[in-house]
């Protein structure tokens, strides 16, 4: 039977992304197991899970805002350009290798891939995405987990890319614009854990392999060397 470690997958994508993580693990009616992410210290009524379910040789996995989110989702349609970029660059690339993303802003179809037709107001937001066929719900626990990192941990950094998390550099950054109670997550995010966030982005999206000599440090080293990028090149380019 699929044994599936939560806090390991969340532990994984805490240390990638820099951004702390939990995560559990449950039965759908139907049987099927799915794991949760969600932001450590964030109360579930004013935050939000990402929920993977793992099917027959597939992956699906939905973000779930909690019952008083609406101040969360609001601010989520006001980020920055950039960040609705990176949100972006992540449906892209999901695409790329075959996933299905949708995304429904007010009940409404949006193109995640052009955040310039998205409404500038946010009321409601529904994401999800399915990947298949895929290596998931075999004997191999190694094979679904790995599966559930590359997947799931994509969606819910591209969901990331659009929280307006606060930075906690200082003790008097207490609610920093003057935002409403809920609208921006206490998530723990320092400037080098920002960082961290945008550099695992680039390399999601852009990929690792070397622009000059084609080395990547994946594919040769598997997970051990996910995350790492060649940065000297001795030969001329």
């Amino acid at each position: 039977m699929l044994q599936l470690d939560p806090q390991y997958i969340a532990s994984r994508l805490t240390e990638y992304y820099g951004l702390p993580l939990l995560g559990n693990k449950g039965l759908e009616e139907d049987g099927h197991q799915y794991v949760e992410l969600y932001p450590d210290g964030v109360h579930s009524n004013d935050g939000f899970c990402v929920r993977i379910t793992i099917g027959w040789r597939s992956l699906r996995g939905e973000f779930l805002p909690g019952p008083f989110a609406a101040p969360m989702i609001q601010h989520m349609g006001k980020v920055p350009p950039e960040s609705k970029a990176v949100f972006s660059g992540f449906a892209k690339r999901m695409r790329e290798e075959n996933g299905v993303i949708q995304m429904q802003v007010n009940e409404l179809d949006v193109d995640p891939e052009r955040p310039d037709s998205w409404p500038n107001h946010w009321g409601r937001l529904r994401l999800a995405f399915e990947k298949s066929p895929l290596a998931v719900n075999t004997e191999d626990n190694q094979d679904t987990q790995n599966a559930l990192l590359h997947w799931g941990g994509r969606f819910l950094a591209g969901i990331l890319a659009l929280i307006p998390l606060e930075e906690t550099e200082t003790e008097d950054n207490v609610n920093p614009e003057g935002l409403p109670e809920g609208a921006r997550l206490r998530v723990e995010a320092n400037k080098y854990e920002r960082n961290r966030f945008n550099r695992a982005a680039c390399i999601e999206i852009h990929g690792a392999a070397c622009k000059a000599c084609g080395f990547d440090f994946g594919e040769v080293y598997g997970e051990l060397g996910r995350g790492f990028i060649r940065a000297i090149v001795k030969s001329g380019v």
